[in-house]
């Protein structure tokens, strides 16, 4: 299949992109999964002069408790299970990771194992646990600055989603 593309288009949409942290091949893929999971256009992803500003100041603690917060006190079911899903959080974060990851309990033991990948590396921060519903979750601490402005852009994506539902 070949693209016939715009030159002009392509170059700032390139730029665009690599502002999010992602190469156009990557941005293009999303598109099209988006575009089938929803079976049409998807919901507009865009970058605005807040994004790109939150984009380098929030930090990894910042998003950490950020995520605490949001299981604990009302994250949609829905997303709670799409935050442990590693192709989600690809596809939303361009993390390579799942955001939440269930622990057997809160014990010690237990956290520590739920915060190493299969590599026995640590992902996952063993101070911050939330809890939700009885069952205990650890939060991915891998968050780099390609990363932050697409946190930032779900985060408000969800704050609007969770406010239109509570009216």
């Amino acid at each position: 299949m070949e693209l016939n593309i715009e030159q002009e288009l392509l170059n700032e949409a390139s730029q665009l992109f690599s502002k999010l942290g992602l190469t156009t091949e990557q941005a293009i893929r999303i598109f099209l999964t988006k575009s089938i999971s929803s079976n049409g256009l998807p919901f507009p992803i865009i970058l605005d002069e807040q994004d790109t500003s939150a984009k380098s100041s929030i930090s990894n603690n910042q998003i950490t408790d950020t995520l605490l917060t949001l299981v604990e006190q009302g994250l949609p079911e829905a997303e709670i299970l799409n935050l442990q899903n590693p192709d989600y959080c690809k596809e939303v974060f361009a993390l390579s990771f799942a955001v939440l990851k269930q622990a057997k309990s809160n014990q010690q033991a237990d956290i520590k194992t739920a915060t190493q990948d299969g590599k026995g590396h640590n992902r996952y921060s063993t101070k911050k646990v939330a809890r939700h519903k009885g069952k205990y979750y650890v939060i991915c601490t891998q968050w780099t600055d390609r990363h932050r402005g697409l946190f930032t852009h779900w985060h408000k994506h969800i704050q609007r989603k969770t406010s239109s539902v509570s009216r």
